[in-house]
């Protein structure tokens, strides 16, 4: 298995979609749809929303002030994000979550 991001165009996947686009990490993007029952979202992500990360191992981790850091961290030096531990870090960090609320980026990257 590997690792995949589940992204929805319009939802809050945009950022998460960009960062591991730029990193050129090897995971695998999966669009899905929102808001139906059917969708493969329920299978990673109870709750339905994106984005997601599943993990070769099968663990999930969600939301973008989880994710963006985490995926920051698979490329060390990035210059997209900041060293862990330092007050940059935690600013950017603050920013993600005074953002998360209030997401209504929209995206259409094939």
């Amino acid at each position: 298995m590997t690792t995949k991001l589940f992204i929805a165009p319009g939802a809050c996947s945009f950022g998460t979609h960009i960062v591991a686009r730029e990193l050129k990490l090897p995971v695998e993007i999966v669009k899905v749809p929102l808001r139906t029952p059917e969708s493969p979202i329920h299978q990673v992500n109870p709750l339905g929303r994106v984005p997601a990360v599943q993990l070769a191992d099968g663990q999930v981790i969600t939301e973008n002030s989880a994710i963006l850091p985490f995926l920051a961290d698979l490329a060390p030096g990035t210059p997209l994000f900041a060293p862990a531990g330092s007050p940059e870090r935690a600013k950017i960090q603050s920013w993600i979550g005074t953002s998360a609320p209030n997401c209504t980026w929209a995206h259409s990257i094939d």
